[in-house]
């Protein structure tokens, strides 16, 4: 049933490798056998009570008088007391010596089980497609990471005194039926009592935690996207929303931990209620059950309550810890949901190595539709990129522009359609491949809290520290670099906060750059540039043209006019085709366009919604 309901869980705990199966082995072994030194210890107690009253051993009934060799049992009364007494305590030593060699064992199973849920959540979210992965909210995927070790070792730790118990239930109960049958049926009668009492509770605590983890995490991701947001909401002066919104988000999770933490609180005065409940019905029982014992009737009787007071302390521990487990269903739940493949779409690269551009990539009835989205963002467009040629993308905001370009670099697969590169379907070359052919420099640019080198290396690993340089210079960027007192070796900071807009996009292109790519993919690239800045990258670009394949999204048409073939999106489907000069001889949108942005208004950006 586990199984079923958490098979990614099931996989990261019990689809181990050969050490970590070896660990399991030495957990169970030495609790096996500490149940059964304690069963044994306490039968040296029970003969020692016996031998102590004046009691023979036959007395003690045919199971516990075989425990004992003939040699002991010929030694006289205080001697054999004595060694007894010192026998039990030996074992118990030897019991708790070899439950510290459990717990240690169970220490080391729970770091390496940890490790094996942690680098299982990366892998997960490495291999997701583009598409699934960013559905997820950051806050989502930061909170998987960060909670499974603290999750995994609470769970592993609580079920080991889970098990504990139970070996340990299962030893005493042993013992007390070789002491008694009426009064051992009678302690299980009141175990299943007790434990019906506990299953409601812990329905109740698992209800509860599911409703609480759900809100934890919606007070996580608010929190992640509300500090992200603090210029803006500063510039809007919305601090006090932010912090009510907060505020509405902790008293949800308050008033569900009230119920959680009641009713797990609760448990430990329920079970010390039991044990006195446990120990008294076993006094009063079996006092009337073993009347017929004469003599023999203390030492049974005596061992009887120890081994239910020792009984009740297990079923106590072992309940709580139970308790506690479920106390992690909610966040277990959502462990599993990252854990297993089921609604998953992950990243295809398999197929046959792209090893270069040889001709032209066609686009041929491409319909692209976003997840959760009803309308279609490309509606058939088919259009052919020849090998060495500029071409370039126009249009007003969210006429499919960039998508054109999600759908060529593979993070998105076209809804319908296909893409032919040399003849060949997109689709048949591995998805790793295709990319490592391609530089680009998108929209959203991301940038490391690293050195300015760093941050350039991230787009090609292998390159030296020249042709860093290299694409520094063709990004207009080295200048800058240069100036600064500890030039490449400079940090800038988070997301790139050190640097101007203009900075943070020269430093992307050189990124893109410095992959050396036989397609170069520009959106919006020059967006956040000065005057100077671009005509450094026009000049760039210029001298790129013989030598690459570039895509170009542009809303300052400027940069644009120089292309081979530009295309005018709108509204999803290509609107108007050709050169800088024969659109403008069409007298159509980019002629509109054209004119609106060389009047200098300023509300007319191409890729924007403020076009009238």
């Amino acid at each position: 049933m586990l199984k079923k309901r958490y098979p990614g869980l099931w996989n990261i705990f019990f689809g181990l490798r050969y050490r970590n199966a070896g660990l399991f082995v030495l957990i169970l072994i030495p609790n096996a056998i500490s149940a059964l030194l304690e069963g044994v210890s306490f039968g040296l107690i029970l003969a020692a009570l016996s031998v102590f009253s004046g009691q023979p051993f036959s007395a003690l009934g045919v199971g516990v008088n075989y425990l004992f060799p003939s040699s002991i049992k010929s030694l006289d009364q205080n001697n054999l007391f004595l060694i007894l007494m010192i026998l039990a305590v030996l074992f118990q030593a030897a019991r708790s010596t070899i439950g510290g060699i459990s717990l240690y064992a169970n220490s080391l199973l729970a770091l390496r089980i940890q490790k094996d849920a942690q680098l299982k959540i990366y892998q997960q979210i490495f291999q997701l497609s583009y598409r699934c992965v960013s559905q997820y909210k950051i806050g989502d995927l930061a909170e998987h990471t960060k909670t499974s070790a603290t999750i995994i070792n609470a769970v592993i730790d609580n079920a080991n005194k889970v098990l504990v118990s139970i070996f340990m239930i299962l030893s005493t109960l042993t013992i007390m039926t070789l002491l008694n049958v009426k009064l051992t049926l009678l302690t299980i009668f009141l175990l299943i009592v007790t434990g019906g009492i506990h299953k409601s509770i812990i329905k109740r605590i698992g209800h509860s935690s599911e409703i609480m983890t759900q809100f934890i995490v919606e007070c996580s991701k608010h929190t992640i996207q509300t500090l992200q947001s603090m210029r803006t909401i500063h510039t809007y002066n919305r601090q006090e929303y932010a912090f009510s919104k907060i505020q509405q988000f902790l008293n949800q999770i308050i008033s569900t931990a009230k119920k959680v933490f009641f009713w797990s609180n609760f448990i430990p005065s329920i079970n010390e209620l039991l044990s006195t409940f446990f120990v008294t019905v076993t006094l009063v029982s079996g006092i009337w059950i073993l009347s017929d014992q004469n003599g023999g009737a203390l030492p049974i009787l005596i061992t009887f309550l120890a081994l239910t007071h020792r009984l009740a302390i297990r079923i106590q521990t072992g309940n709580t810890a139970l308790g506690t487990i479920v106390t992690y269903q909610g966040s277990l739940l959502r462990l599993e949901e990252i854990l297993t493949d089921e609604g998953k779409e992950f990243a295809l690269n398999h197929g046959k190595k792209f090893s270069g551009l040889v001709s032209n990539i066609v686009f041929h009835e491409i319909v692209l539709q976003y997840p959760a989205s009803e309308s279609q963002v490309i509606q058939k467009i088919s259009f052919d990129i020849q090998k060495g040629k500029t071409v370039a993308f126009v249009g007003a905001s969210g006429a499919g522009k960039s998508s054109i370009l999600d759908v060529l670099l593979r993070l998105y697969e076209p809804t319908k359609g296909k893409i032919i590169v040399d003849g060949v379907d997109l689709c048949e070359y591995s998805t790793g491949s295709w990319r490592d052919r391609l530089g680009v420099v998108s929209q959203d640019i991301s940038i490391f809290n690293d050195t300015i080198e760093e941050n350039i290396r991230f787009g090609a690993l292998h390159r030296s520290s020249a042709d860093i340089s290299s694409a520094a210079k063709l990004a207009g960027l080295e200048e800058f670099i240069l100036s600064l007192p500890e030039g490449y070796q400079t940090v800038v900071g988070e997301r790139g906060f050190r640097l101007s807009g203009g900075q943070r996009q020269r430093l992307a292109l050189a990124r893109a750059l410095v992959r050396d790519p036989e397609i170069l993919i520009l959106d919006e690239a020059t967006s956040n540039l000065d005057s100077h800045a671009e005509s450094l990258i026009q000049e760039a670009l210029e001298a790129l043209r013989s030598e690459r394949t570039i895509l170009i999204v542009a809303h300052r048409l400027s940069t644009i006019k120089n292309a081979d073939q530009i295309y005018v999106l709108d509204q999803g489907k290509i609107a108007e085709q050709g050169t800088h000069l024969s659109l403008l001889n069409q007298k159509g949108l980019y002629t509109r366009f054209w004119e609106l942005q060389a009047q200098g208004d300023p509300s007319i950006q191409i890729g924007s919604s403020t076009i009238r």
